[in-house]
């Protein structure tokens, strides 16, 4: 999520982050206690892919990361969410929901309220052009208080509810039920008890509980500084997750092969494991789980595998980056997520059939799905494939749809007999469709592009030679799962399902009787 780096890092040079803030409840000196029930800590590694982690695992050249598999599971297929951008996945993450539920449906989406594009921080240069403190505003404050919907409830909520504690580090997606004050910004933040965020909101480990602006507080090195002094706090937290950001700027920048910086992951878990006295000891005191939220695709080192929305859309008028809406001036409203495109006409008067053609006419795009009421319809160069909720065709994970025209589009597998659909190219497809058109606030054509291609427009930026995602391809999709300490399972593979089995473990944890810390080798 390299949005909040960018935000963050260009109002540092402007010089806001010289004065001191205070949360609204005094955090406490870290102290090591035992503590009668384990917690759970969840390290999300941003763009963490398993072609990476299987290869140094057959390699035999990681150390804690096995440790944890022995003594849990691993799984290497794990679905993610589209689109697949950090701050939707996060949001699906912590509330156990699909984008149509909680409602933030896009890095960089319309908003038909405020009659401008949202965008969370895609690039500097998009930070700039709609003013640092707008973006400021819309990522610290809107997307928790206004943009998450207030019918899903998070899992800080679900845990401080029933009085436990629970914790986030540099998450963009964090509400909960505390309140911590940023003066300086005029703003209150509601988070877990526990909250760090970048610079914005960080507990310096001298500071005696007050918080800082730091320029630090966003290396992978911070984060894991500041999981280690809250997992050894008294009391514990029950529930802590942390977000490791900076795997994903390199692969934008360098392609999809990671594994230095998978080294890197695992040297630091070693650390912090070890912190406990012993790898055994560490399980004794917390359930430990390593995941990624989203995968890459290569992008090829060529401006003819840019797609220029502005040459696709030539003809019509087309709302500036960083512009609001008027009626009558503007007839598409264009919001790039890399492999993915949002498409917006401006008012119904629009045709969008003759838009639709040339997309499809374009050899970078791959899909382009618009909805029509309960109805859904997919095209490609290959046909058209429609579907709705409810109905005699059942997929892997007991969803129900009818399904009409050529199932070839996403790659179905159909089989009649016992009238149920697989999936394949585009995993848990016609859920994460709908869920992407559902969470739009209004009509839209939903585009993404095919492999080696990104989408470009105005401010959005380029990765020619690295790696892309935001689509719902299946190596974008598919991410690593690694727990430690439990053998408890997922109901499904699937991202939306981490939450309900996190809050499982946690309340199983609680019902336990005390018991004695363990012995073992520090490794």
């Amino acid at each position: 999520m390299r949005n909040l780096l960018s935000i963050l890092f260009s109002i540092i040079l402007v010089g806001f982050l010289l004065f001191p803030v205070r949360a609204s409840k005094p955090l406490q000196s870290p102290e090591s206690a035992p503590s009668p029930s384990r917690g759970v800590a969840l390290f999300v590694a941003d763009s963490l892919m398993p072609e990476a982690l299987n290869e140094l695992l057959r390699e035999g050249k990681l150390k804690a990361i096995p440790f944890l598999i022995d003594h849990g599971f691993y799984w290497d297929d794990v679905v993610s969410v589209f689109p697949s951008m950090s701050v939707v996945i996060d949001s699906s993450l912590i509330t156990g929901t699909y984008p149509d539920e909680h409602r933030v449906p896009a890095l960089v989406w319309y908003d038909p309220e405020s009659r401008r594009v949202i965008n969370y921080g895609d690039s500097p240069r998009s930070l700039w052009k709609q003013g640092p403190l707008t973006t400021l505003h819309w990522v610290l404050a809107d997307l928790n208080q206004k943009h998450l919907s207030p019918r899903v409830s998070t899992i800080h909520e679900a845990l401080e509810r029933t009085g436990l504690r629970t914790g986030s580090i540099n998450l963009l997606v964090h509400r909960g039920p505390v309140s911590h004050h940023t003066p300086l910004f005029e703003l209150t933040l509601k988070g877990p008890d526990l909250l760090a965020l970048g610079p914005i909101l960080s507990e310096k480990e001298e500071s005696g509980g007050e918080t800082f602006f730091t320029t630090n507080s966003f290396r992978d090195a911070d984060v894991w500084r500041t999981a280690r002094r809250w997992l050894h706090r008294n009391p514990q937290p029950d529930f802590l997750i942390a977000y490791l950001s900076e795997l994903d700027k390199k692969v934008h920048r360098e392609g999809p092969s990671h594994r230095q910086h998978l080294l890197e992951i695992d040297r630091r878990l070693s650390s912090l494991l070890s912190s406990f006295g012993s790898w055994e000891q560490a399980l004794d005191r917390y359930i430990f789980i390593l995941m990624g939220d989203s995968g890459h695709v290569p992008v090829k080192d060529d401006e003819g595998h840019q797609i220029h929305l502005e040459e696709i859309l030539k003809g019509f008028r087309l709302l500036p980056p960083g512009s609001r809406l008027k009626p009558g001036d503007y007839d598409w409203v264009v919001a790039p997520n890399e492999q993915l495109a949002v498409l917006y006409p401006a008012r119904p008067s629009v045709p969008t059939l003759p838009v639709q053609r040339r997309l499809l006419k374009h050899p970078g795009i791959d899909l382009v799905m618009q909805r029509d009421g309960n109805m859904i319809t997919v095209q490609s160069r290959t046909g058209i494939l429609r579907f709705r909720r409810g109905g005699p065709w059942t997929d892997p994970y007991g969803n129900t749809w009818t399904v009409s025209g050529n199932p070839e589009v996403l790659d179905l597998r159909i089989d009649p007999a016992n009238k149920s659909i697989g999936y394949r190219t585009y995993p848990d497809a016609l859920r994460q469709i709908l869920g992407a058109a559902g969470a739009q606030r209004g009509p839209c054509l939903l585009v993404t592009a095919r492999t080696g291609y990104e989408f470009r427009y105005g401010t959005s930026p380029s990765h020619p030679g690295g790696g892309s995602h935001g689509s719902l391809k299946q190596r974008e999709m598919l991410v690593p799962l690694i727990a430690g300490g439990t053998t408890v399972k997922p109901a499904h593979r699937r991202i939306v399902d981490l939450k309900a089995w996190i809050l499982s473990l946690v309340q199983e944890e609680k019902k336990k009787p005390g018991k004695q810390m363990g012995t073992g080798t520090t490794y």
